[in-house]
This record gives C-alpha cells, sequence and structure tokens, in this order.
C-alpha cells in the first residue's frame, strides 16, 4: 500500500516540479520512477495496471486529492515596484484562498472532480498544520474510485494544468485496511508548493485497530475495561462522599470543609488571645 501510494504522489510530483518538465507524465501508462524526498516505487507499475509486490493491504473507499490555491495577484506590492512586478502570488493563508472555479477546469461541466471549490464543512477535512502554514480543511476534490477511472482523471487533470503556480499545496489522502494483522491505515502524502517554485513532501501514516472488540479475545477485553471504568467511577464517588457525606441531598451544600477551616481558625485565634 504504501508503494502504491507513493506512485500515485510521484504523479503529482512529476506533473508540478519544474524541473521535471521535460520528462513524462504517466507516459505509456507507465508511472516516472522520480521520488519526492524517500518515496518508493517500483518499476512495472500503472494506474491502469497496479502490481503490488508484498502489500496485503485493500483499498477502502476512495482515494482523494485536495488542492488549495491563492487569490491571483493578491500580495502587497509597493507602490515604488508596481511598474516592474507585474503579478505577486504569496504564500498561503485563508483570507487569501481561492474560492472560485479552477479556470483550468471552467469549460467543463459542473461536478466534474476538481472543478469547484468546497468548504470545509462540505469536505468534512480538519485543518492541517504543514511546514509552511496551516491549512484550512477545504479546496478542490479529486476522489478517485478506481484505478481505470483514476488513470483517465488524473491525465485529464494534467493536460489542463490543474496544478499550477496559484497551487499552494496538495493532499493525497488514502485508507486501507490490512486484514492479516486487523489493522486500518491512514495515510497522507502532503506537498507545500512555495511562491518562489520550492516544494515540502512529507508523509503520514496512522495504523490503528478499529476492530479491537472482535471475537472472544476482544470481548474479554471489553469487558475487563468496563471493569477498570467502574472501579475508577466508584472510587472517585467514594472519596468525594468522604468530603461531601450530604452530597445525597441536593438541595442542601456541603459544608463540611467549611466547618473544618472555621474550626481551625477559631483554635487558631484562641491561641493567640492567651
Amino acid at each position: 500500500m504504501r508503494t502504491h501510494t507513493g506512485e500515485y504522489a510521484n504523479a503529482l510530483y512529476n506533473n508540478w516540479n519544474p524541473t521535471n518538465h521535460n520528462k513524462s507524465w504517466l507516459s505509456n501508462n507507465k508511472l516516472a520512477n522520480v521520488t519526492c524526498n524517500t518515496l518508493p516505487s517500483y518499476s512495472g507499475a500503472s494506474l491502469s495496471n497496479p502490481r503490488p509486490v508484498n502489500i496485503a493491504f485493500t483499498l477502502l473507499g476512495a482515494m482523494r486529492i485536495r488542492q488549495l490555491r491563492v487569490l491571483p495577484n493578491s500580495c502587497v506590492v509597493p507602490s515604488q515596484y508596481r511598474d516592474v512586478i507585474y503579478e505577486c502570488n504569496p504564500q498561503y493563508n485563508p483570507e487569501n484562498e481561492d474560492h472560485s472555479v479552477h479556470p483550468a477546469l471552467a469549460s467543463l461541466p459542473d461536478g466534474y472532480p476538481g472543478r469547484e471549490w468546497h468548504s470545509a464543512t462540505a469536505t468534512g477535512e480538519t485543518w492541517f498544520r504543514g511546514k509552511l502554514a496551516q491549512y484550512e480543511g477545504s479546496g478542490y476534490l479529486v476522489d478517485l474510485v478506481n484505478f481505470k477511472d483514476a488513470f483517465n482523471t488524473l491525465t485529464e487533470l494534467r493536460d489542463r494544468g490543474w496544478i499550477d503556480k496559484y497551487t499552494r499545496a496538495v493532499f493525497v489522502d488514502i485508507n486501507a485496511y490490512n486484514p492479516a494483522v486487523n489493522l486500518h491505515l491512514t495515510s497522507r502524502h502532503s506537498f507545500e508548493m512555495t511562491p518562489y517554485g520550492g516544494i515540502w513532501c512529507k508523509e503520514d501514516y496512522t495504523a490503528m485497530n478499529l476492530n479491537r472488540y472482535d471475537g472472544t479475545r476482544g470481548s474479554t477485553q471489553m469487558a475487563l475495561e468496563i471493569i477498570v471504568i467502574l472501579c475508577i467511577v466508584g472510587a472517585t464517588i467514594y472519596l468525594f462522599s468522604l468530603f461531601c457525606p450530604k452530597v445525597r441531598h441536593p438541595k442542601k451544600r456541603c459544608h463540611r470543609l467549611l466547618w473544618l477551616q472555621g474550626t481551625a481558625q477559631s483554635e487558631t485565634s484562641g491561641k493567640v488571645r492567651s
């Protein structure tokens, strides 16, 4: 799964990175072997003919690609330089995020993958703290359900220049499951693009067991955890009742602590007078 995720990520990287503009992206249905940082790759793989090697993870749902963009020419240029600087595209922040229809896909019908901007509420995504900025959960979404459609969609996006100089971040999210070890895997490949032409690549993997209570062993673990929780709750109630014996009567206040404090003060003042 990690290998195959890297192939998708490399395809996006090769499409954007200006130093690789002469390389063929998805040529002959093959993905380029140029890696971003340490993303792995293997020869013979393609979107139309995936061949995982010793990988037991199964893709769950769709792979999601999300892009965040800035408004064209949205940074402030000093007045004395405006005659020589014809365009300035700043670093990402929520205030200059582009919410319009993607210009490269404006001629395509509504609902085409990656055409419209979606809010964080619509995407269901949360903010992400990257290397260069903190990114909102909004953006332009591309959900890839199967490898055949993925190849056609990514090729269309490449040909139309979906990733351009206004792109500031691209996130590739994948959810997978390995039945051999009963683990779910969530992976995110993030690509942060700077205004001056650089790119920061990062990959995050999180493995978790979402079916930990299945089977006899899981039922036993659940029973033990419930017993521990009940013991903690019972001990908390007992300790609270030691300090507040009248807690069972909600209309009456608990005065024991105040009484102890008043008694201590009276004894202290009596010693002082004597």
